[in-house]
């Protein structure tokens, strides 16, 4: 009888963990601006990263590498002064974390968002319709992607 009890102390407090976990899942809005803007974010990082990982730089004579610098900065725009803690950011994570899967990922998602966001000279690719400060801003995106491919 007292195995019984047991047994049915277990299972309730299974069942009572698992809906928990469950009422506490994620409460991301895959379908808001922010995460669509998240995942071009991850999606231009990782297309960088591979680039710069087989060539050793990021190549500027390459269309894709320029237009995936283009879409970083425009990204960047959406959670320009949003706080960590905001619904907003954490979208624009989430969606940055399912997109770069490989490379951007729980543990270093704030670090790449925020020191791709602190490039100097990003905000003018998307202003101008030519990159005026090209040296700094592929400086900037080289260091970030040399300290993760270590």
């Amino acid at each position: 009888m007292k195995s019984l009890k047991f047994a049915a102390a277990f299972i309730l407090a299974a069942i009572m963990f698992s809906c928990t976990t469950t009422s506490t899942s994620s409460t991301t809005a895959t379908n808001s601006a922010a995460y669509t803007a998240g995942q071009s974010f991850g999606t231009s990082f990782k297309s960088l990263f591979s680039s710069y990982k087989s060539t050793g730089k990021l190549d500027m004579t390459n269309t894709t590498n320029l237009l995936n610098i283009a879409t970083l900065a425009n990204s960047c725009t959406t959670i320009k002064s949003q706080a960590k803690t905001s619904a907003v950011y954490k979208d624009f994570a989430k969606g940055a974390v399912v997109a770069g899967t490989g490379i951007i990922n729980n543990s270093n998602v704030d670090n790449i968002i925020s020191s791709v966001s602190n490039i100097s000279g990003l905000s003018n690719v998307k202003n101008n319709s030519t990159v005026q400060n090209a040296t700094s801003v592929v400086s900037g995106l080289s260091s970030i992607l040399n300290a993760l491919s270590k």
